[in-house]
């Protein structure tokens, strides 16, 4: 039996995935006190793309929220995460930017930082890591997961034993952003990676598309897995994560503990759905199996945006072919694990076709 620590995703993935990044920086000053006292390890809290969103559509400055959310989250580990070699477009960012970009947001008060590239350019991954170490800051490189021909078990433990070998990493960040981890594959991947990372703690992050993750989190509970990623009742299920009760309350009946003050957990869902109510947000809710996300591994975080944009243009009704004209993009593409930017330009693809 283990002591499970839990990652909240409120503010970042779960307000992305269901709510397409639309979140204002007021949403959460009424219960910022129960999130930062709930007992996470961390509040994963932006990234460019929130920032991008923050100004565009909420016409507020993310410096002056990032601010704002770190004095009203004074006691926990805040995150943000980056691709290796881009922020705020789809294009390559000079490695200046992006080191100014990581020591500006740790002074700000981002202490955590996952890194990621679907392509898996490592040295791009290494280069980067070392400046968030450079700057006292946690580092999480992440492993991104999709199906293809080429991304066997093997494959990735031998990206996270090259992580390792950094000596930077603190955490093995696996995000199944598309929520297609089959429970099958999560007893052989997800052994394969803790074995890899060794002493290293390795954080789990699924998408909830097609009902499987909670089952998946106790599988990798079972495997070694350390951390979980959760968002509290409203902000999980459907694109997003697990929610943080039913997960605890699964936990416990295995055996398992937990630090979460749950009572704090639900004032935190109570909070947000009204929010999501008031502003015309959709919240979360279960999906009965769906083989359908399988084929068009459409990550949650832009589930949220695509649904979000379609609905500008009053062309709601048309996402689900939308996902079905995503399915041949990305074959043609070349099976490319489906998140940042990736997603986007097959989704783009998509649309206009």
């Amino acid at each position: 039996m283990a002591e499970i620590d839990i990652i909240d995703q409120t503010l970042r993935d779960g307000q992305q995935s269901l709510w397409g990044m639309r979140m204002k920086v007021a949403h959460i000053a009424d219960i910022a006190d129960d999130i930062d006292r709930a007992g996470y390890r961390v509040v994963d809290l932006t990234g460019s793309s929130i920032f991008e969103c923050m100004m565009r559509y909420n016409r507020e400055d993310p410096w002056d929220g990032l601010d704002l959310w770190r004095t009203w989250l004074p006691n926990s580990r805040l995150r943000s995460g980056s691709r290796s070699n881009c922020i705020a477009k789809f294009g390559l960012t000079p490695d200046s930017l992006m080191e100014l970009w990581i020591r500006t947001l740790a002074r700000h008060g981002i202490d955590s930082f996952w890194i990621y590239d679907c392509l898996y350019n490592m040295d791009a991954m290494e280069r980067l890591c070392r400046v968030v170490a450079d700057e006292g800051c946690e580092v999480a490189p992440a492993i991104m997961y999709g199906i293809s021909p080429v991304h066997t078990d093997e494959w990735f433990a031998a990206r996270v034993r090259e992580y390792v070998s950094w000596g930077i990493t603190d955490a093995i960040y696996v995000e199944d952003a598309a929520g297609i981890l089959k429970p099958e594959r999560a007893t052989t991947l997800l052994p394969a990676l803790v074995e890899a990372a060794g002493k290293v703690p390795v954080e789990l992050q699924c998408h909830n598309t097609v009902g499987v993750a909670g089952l998946n989190y106790l599988i990798g509970v079972e495997a070694g897995v350390q951390v979980l990623h959760t968002a509290p009742g409203p902000m999980a299920n459907g694109p997003s994560l697990p929610s943080t009760e039913q997960t605890i309350a699964n936990l416990r009946w295995e055996g398992h503990t937990t630090s979460i003050d749950l009572e704090r957990v639900g004032r935190v869902s109570e909070h947000m759905r009204r929010v999501a109510e008031q502003e015309g947000h959709p919240t979360g809710v279960p999906h009965e199996y769906n083989v359908f996300p399988y084929h068009h591994q459409l990550p949650g975080g832009m589930t949220g945006t695509l649904k979000a944009q379609l609905a500008q243009y009053d062309m709601s009704d048309r996402f689900e072919e939308v996902l079905e004209e995503i399915v041949r993009v990305r074959e043609e593409l070349g099976h490319p694990i489906s998140a940042t930017p990736f997603s986007q330009l097959m989704g783009i693809q998509a649309v206009m076709n």
